[in-house]
């Protein structure tokens, strides 16, 4: 892992899959979405979510 890539991910919060779900920033479909596809206890930067949710919905177009 590069430099550059390591600061990065060590300057932006984690948070868990319970504040994703309960925050207003995703709708109610987004959070059914990720309450399927986190894991409990495991914490993800919101750049990590939306990775993780645009991959999967983007399979579902395919």
């Amino acid at each position: 892992m590069n430099k550059t890539k390591l600061q990065r991910d060590v300057s932006s919060p984690l948070y868990v899959k319970e504040q994703f779900v309960g925050s207003q920033r995703f709708t109610g479909t987004q959070k059914d979405v990720l309450s399927a596809l986190l894991e409990e206890r495991r914490g993800y930067t919101e750049e990590q979510v939306l990775e993780i949710m645009n991959g999967y919905l983007e399979g579902m177009v395919q």
